[in-house]
């Protein structure tokens, strides 16, 4: 059974999925979510993620879903480390391609790593904490 589109949300546009396959948990691949999405009556939708350019994930699921669909699906690139952070050719790259919206750090900004200050513990002869208050790394045995 097919759900009923809500009238609130009816040719509405999401400017932000996270679709699978990610290093973090998703619910739904490009595939699935496009079929999620149509179902509920959005016009379309924008595809993101922290690790890759997401502009590519549409012509992949083209001809064997989105081409039996009514919703659009776009991608767009995150300027994180793992793109080469602000990278004017990636920018380029991503809106040649069709890309939609450049967003700027998220994972790799200053301020995501002054509030979550990542810390790898070492177990060993000595406890060794890598990392710093300021992202950058230090060393502290204990």
């Amino acid at each position: 059974m097919t759900a009923q589109p809500d009238d609130l949300i009816k040719d509405t546009v999401d400017l932000h999925y996270h679709s699978g396959p990610s290093p973090l948990p998703r619910r739904l691949d490009p595939a699935e979510s496009a079929k999620h999405y149509d179902e509920h009556g959005f016009k379309a939708v924008v595809y993101k993620s922290h690790h890759h350019n997401t502009v590519m994930d549409v012509p992949s699921i083209k001809g064997s879903v989105l081409d039996n669909l009514r919703v659009r699906v776009f991608g767009g690139i995150a300027l994180n480390g793992l793109v080469g952070g602000l990278n004017p050719r990636a920018v380029e790259m991503c809106l040649h391609m069709g890309g939609k919206i450049v967003w700027f750090p998220t994972m790799s900004s200053p301020a995501t790593h002054q509030v979550s200050r990542p810390r790898i513990k070492v177990v060993g002869p000595e406890h060794t904490t890598i990392g710093s208050d300021t992202g950058q790394a230090t060393w502290q045995s204990g």
